[in-house]
């Protein structure tokens, strides 16, 4: 058995973070840490934590400046002696079967990391035994990388990580979607990823919690854009054009298309259509070996279409659910 490193973002969580450390402590696989890191909360979030340190010598706590969830994250990284590292963020809850069923997984696969599925609840009441599968699927990581699903199951929660991915890669800070940032280059830096398709992980969906995704529009959340150019210019210009470049600028346009301030903040627009022209002349007239189709080119050249016109094709089109082979593994 090797040590794993269970690290726990803290902040403004008192109704949640008893539960939440508790389901960890639960776990069938004992050989673990569990690295509260209270990023600077104004509630009783420190003291909570301090408490629970004293009820389970597991429990290390971290006390830091509020610096947002990457830098929380990155604190507990630093601080975790685990050779292997899972993230549970304070609002959620995990099967006691969790960390066992990822650590079998991965290791059974022989990967660099691995995953299971989740569920979605809102009172803790709602969360019932998981049923639990054997059945590991193994993907070779760049195939991912280069693939359409890059961006499918981004979140850094869920899953099991060998700690040497972060020796040189930390979350960035200071950015909402640091998850969808950071995935393309894990998978860069690794070989295999295992799947299991067992639901262990409870992902807390409640509208009254203040969360980033529960947090109204605004144009910080437009960093999004930044994200898919960031990747579009510094990873696929390393690993060479594939489908995924095309779903970089999907992703890239939909965001700017959903975003209800277009009219008013007209740079946002020329933001994206910086890329867009950049990348058209490739998207059309790559090889065959590299697969964009006809109906992703088709769909990439209608992006030229005025904003309102899209805005409202995508909201009746794109936000429909596009990937769902990993709950049928």
């Amino acid at each position: 058995m090797q040590k794993i490193s269970v690290i726990v973002p803290v902040y403004k969580v008192e109704k949640t973070l008893d539960a939440c450390v508790k389901s960890i402590l639960a776990q069938t696989y004992t050989d673990i840490e569990v690295i509260l890191v209270d990023d600077g909360s104004p509630d009783a979030c420190p003291a909570m934590c301090e408490e629970l340190a004293k009820e389970d010598g597991r429990i290390k706590v971290v006390h830091r400046e509020n610096g947002g969830l990457s830098a929380a994250r990155n604190t507990g990284i630093e601080n975790a002696s685990g050779e292997l590292i899972t993230f549970v963020d304070s609002d959620d809850m995990i099967a006691p079967e969790t960390v066992a069923v990822l650590y079998d997984t991965l290791i059974k696969a022989e990967a660099d990391m691995s995953v299971c599925m989740y569920e979605i609840f809102q009172n803790d009441d709602d969360i019932k035994n998981a049923e639990i599968y054997d059945g590991v699927a193994v993907a070779d990581a760049r195939d991912l990388l280069l693939s359409e699903k890059v961006y499918d199951r981004t979140e850094a929660w869920g899953k099991l990580y060998k700690k040497e991915i972060f020796s040189f890669l930390r979350f960035k800070e200071g950015i909402y979607y640091e998850d969808t940032h950071i995935a393309p280059y894990i998978l860069e830096r690794i070989s295999k990823v295992a799947f299991n398709r067992s639901k262990l992980y409870y992902y807390r969906k409640n509208p009254e919690l203040p969360t980033i995704m529960n947090a109204k529009f605004s144009l910080k959340k437009l960093c999004i854009l930044d994200i898919f150019g960031e990747q579009i210019r510094d990873i696929y210009k390393r690993v060479g054009m594939c489908p995924a470049y095309g779903v970089a600028l999907e992703q890239l346009f939909g965001s700017v298309a959903k975003a209800r301030v277009l009219k008013k903040e007209l740079s946002i627009g020329m933001r994206f259509y910086k890329y867009y022209f950049k990348l058209l002349p490739t998207m059309l007239f790559a090889p065959k070996s590299q697969k964009f189709g006809f109906k992703q080119k088709m769909v990439y050249l209608s992006l030229i279409l005025p904003f309102g016109v899209l805005n409202s094709y995508y909201r009746k089109n794109v936000t429909v659910k596009r990937y769902d082979e990993l709950n049928n593994l």
